[in-house]
């Protein structure tokens, strides 16, 4: 069979989707917060850490803000991660960040969001956040809504200083933004 990248990407997001459905508190947590909690676990299998953070004994998904989101994650304590288990961190404080591989960060007014870009700027850090902005303002990966749909942009330039790649098939699915932009 000859699928394309995006072919693939989808299947992998619907099977993400259907291991992480089995939601005993559905009601509590919207569609949303599910696929961005399913967005979140794929992104990772698309990005490669330098060595000293491949080293961890865990993966470590660290979260800012939020406590509504946060019950979408609970199964991904099951799970794994880059082969290591996938320990959440919720409600980290800025300045906290040190242990963290992944850094999501809820929607936050842009001071809030300047702070953390800068405490985490050139660590090996996978910073992901809702602000539409997020992405232009120096985190990796920002979530936008476009036509009712989930969206990311991917800024470059921004995982090039965290020594973080991103692959070529995701950069592909994604708005690229940052200097390195096409």
């Amino acid at each position: 069979m000859n699928f394309s990248v995006s072919k693939l990407w989808l299947l992998s997001l619907a099977f993400a989707l259907l291991i992480l459905s089995p939601f005993s508190y559905a009601e509590e947590v919207s569609k949303e917060y599910k696929l961005k909690a399913a967005f979140i676990y794929k992104f990772v299998d698309f990005v490669t850490w330098p060595g000293n953070a491949a080293d961890q004994t865990s993966f470590n998904m660290c979260f800012y803000g939020q406590d509504k989101f946060l019950s979408a994650l609970d199964p991904l304590t099951t799970k794994t991660a880059k082969g290591k288990k996938i320990i959440i961190k919720k409600n980290v404080k800025i300045g906290e960040f040190g242990s963290c591989n992944l850094l999501f960060v809820a929607e936050s007014p842009n001071e809030t969001i300047k702070q953390i870009i800068a405490s985490t700027q050139g660590k090996p850090i996978l910073t992901i956040g809702e602000n539409v902005d997020f992405a232009e303002n120096g985190g990796v990966i920002g979530f936008f809504s476009l036509d009712s749909k989930i969206r990311f942009k991917i800024n470059a330039a921004t995982a090039a200083k965290s020594n973080l790649s991103i692959s070529s098939d995701l950069l592909k699915l994604a708005r690229v933004v940052g200097q390195n932009a096409n």
